[in-house]
């Protein structure tokens, strides 16, 4: 009896592990079924191995490199004064004016502009580019070719209705691969000037702001890196063609060529480049003409030079012309390196000689033929003496040579206004009258573009049509 109980102990033991068994291997099959259901809707991906914090800089570092010197296509949009604001921007419905386009293009977009006047949407005067774009002015009516001197694209602001608190026409702000091609950049309809117009020339002196006259504004300034100005027209400017403000930050350099200046007050270029951080880049001016610059005051005692350069920079200046200034055709005072290049530039009649510098502290007007006694430069090789006449307007030519300002001052210690000064122990004042010959009177902006071509390898040639 008790081995037929222990037989039938091991019996039910054997079926429960059977039993057992059997219900794990449904388990691991339903396990496995769910697994393979769930691979099937979400694929394993390959892990990828972990970056460290100093790689992932670098990594990000390069790809804002990327950014900057990648340049990607963008489409193209139209603006021609036959079209209207409400327009996609095709070449069969262009936008009507040139402010509107640059808000509504996207980056990288090129923007074409047909031939004719522009002021911006209600005469504002003003265009703000905060992205890479490229402008290209002056095409034809069907859009096939592009001629800045016989079709030109003016930009032109208009007195009481451009926005005189900004100080600039067109502003590039805190961006990177920006084109202006093509344009004229004119504010003799902006301006202020006296009645006396001296005989053979279009208006009197310019008026000054401190003399209840014309607001300063610039053509262009540029705070960023990596733009181009080429093959442009900037006349009757109030205060200073172009303001360079270059970020060191951003990769690429900054190219002004073949553009003609002519009556600019202050100065042609000015070169500014920002401190901070980043590398020392390139500010190449080439194959400009620059003709009457003016000072910032009727007595022509400040500034009045074709470029300025302040600041460090790897500056690389050829082929211009510099002619006609009231101070010097260059003004360069931070002589501290010699990261100047300065090439096959021609110099003629700048009233306070070519180079306005510093030697031992001590400012300095110098000659072209003195140039080999300088040794703040990396490259000098060309520079010279131009004789060829310039195709300039004759009667403004000849009252910029005589052009000469007088102030008489008469001090009254008895006049309310110094009695009051006396009271309050303020220093007195003298009253005066200044006698100005001739001082940024308009010049006929039509008459710039007879400086494209003027002279063969120097300076603006005519820009080749498109």
């Amino acid at each position: 009896m008790k081995k037929q109980n222990l037989i039938l102990l091991i019996a039910c033991i054997l079926c429960f592990t059977l039993t057992q068994n059997k219900a794990y291997g449904q388990l691991g099959n339903i396990k496995k079924a769910a697994q393979k259901k769930v691979e099937k809707v979400n694929p394993i991906v390959k892990e990828e191995p972990q970056t460290s914090e100093k790689e992932e800089t670098t990594v990000t570092s390069e790809k804002k490199k990327d950014e900057t010197t990648v340049k990607p296509e963008g489409k193209i949009i139209y603006v021609a004064k036959t079209g209207s604001n409400k327009n996609p921007g095709t070449k069969e419905a262009p936008i009507k004016n040139l402010d509107k386009a640059i808000q509504v293009a996207e980056e990288y977009d090129k923007i074409y502009v047909q031939e004719g006047v522009y002021s911006g949407t209600f005469d504002v005067g003003y265009f703000e580019i905060t992205k890479p774009l490229e402008l290209y002015g002056s095409y034809n009516a069907d859009f096939t070719k592009r001629d800045p001197i016989n079709t030109p694209s003016v930009i032109q602001t208009i007195k009481d209705k451009a926005t005189s608190s900004k100080q600039s026409i067109i502003i590039i702000y805190e961006t990177h691969n920006v084109v202006i091609e093509g344009f004229t950049i004119d504010m003799g309809r902006h301006n202020n000037y006296d009645n006396n117009a001296p005989e053979g020339v279009e208006t009197g002196y310019l008026t000054l702001t401190n003399t209840g006259g014309t607001p300063k504004r610039s053509a262009i300034k540029i705070v960023g890196n990596n733009v181009k100005i080429q093959n442009n027209t900037f006349a009757n400017i109030s205060y200073g063609g172009i303001f360079i403000m270059q970020r060191m930050n951003m990769d690429g350099k900054i190219l002004i060529d073949n553009n003609v200046f002519v009556n600019v007050a202050q100065v042609g270029i000015e070169c500014n480049p920002l401190r901070g951080p980043g590398e020392i880049r390139e500010i190449e001016i080439s194959n400009n003409t620059f003709a009457f610059t003016y000072g910032t005051t009727f007595l022509n005692d400040n500034l009045g030079c074709a470029v300025w350069l302040k600041g460090k920079a790897n500056y690389n200046l050829h082929h211009n012309i510099f002619s006609y200034a009231s101070d010097a055709g260059l003004r360069y005072l931070d002589v501290s390196e010699s990261t100047l290049k300065l090439d096959y530039n021609l110099f003629m009649n700048n009233r306070k000689n070519d180079i306005h510098t510093s030697i031992y502290n001590k400012r300095v007007f110098i000659t072209v033929e003195e140039f080999e006694d300088v040794d703040f430069v990396s490259s000098l090789v060309g520079n010279k003496r131009m004789t060829k006449k310039l195709p300039l307007n004759k009667a403004y030519t000849g009252e910029f040579i005589n052009m000469a300002a007088e102030v008489s001052m008469e001090y009254d210690p008895n006049t309310d206004w110094n009695q009051v000064r006396s009271i309050l122990g303020l220093p007195q004042q003298a009253s005066g009258t200044a006698k100005i010959s001739f001082f940024a009177n308009k010049y006929p902006w039509q008459e710039s573009t007879k400086l494209f071509g003027a002279v063969s390898d120097f300076g603006a040639q005519i820009p080749k049509t498109k």
